[in-house]
């Protein structure tokens, strides 16, 4: 792997997250996976009129290496599919070489399956 690395920085407010992956021989490993901010369950925190104040964002700096995979989504994501499934289905659908065009598909594939699920009662 190259040691050049760059270096990204997030800040984290409600119940959107991001998780970092990176290809390895054995597949993608999950190098982080941010939490969501919540008062409590489902009363996340808010920026705007009445809401929180900006300054409680959760303040974060990651080194990145080439390849390194970053999937940021809101709460539609993550609480109606599993990681260890996002995981999964990223680490397959990204056996081929990674580009932009593969993870648009990859996006739209996740969307679609969040959806899809969300409307399970």
């Amino acid at each position: 792997m190259n040691k050049k690395t760059c270096k990204v920085e997030a800040l984290c407010m409600g119940d959107s997250e991001y998780v970092i992956y990176r290809p390895t021989t054995k597949g993608i490993e999950e190098i982080y996976h941010s939490e969501g901010l919540q008062h409590e369950f489902n009363l996340p925190y808010q920026v705007g009129t009445y809401g929180d104040d900006p300054c409680k964002v959760i303040c974060k700096s990651h080194a990145l290496y080439p390849g390194d995979i970053i999937l940021a989504a809101t709460d539609g994501l993550w609480d109606n599919l599993e990681a260890d499934y996002i995981k999964g289905v990223t680490e397959t659908y990204l056996k081929e070489e990674i580009d932009g065009r593969k993870l648009n598909e990859l996006s739209v594939l996740l969307g679609k399956e969040a959806y899809k699920k969300s409307l399970n009662k």
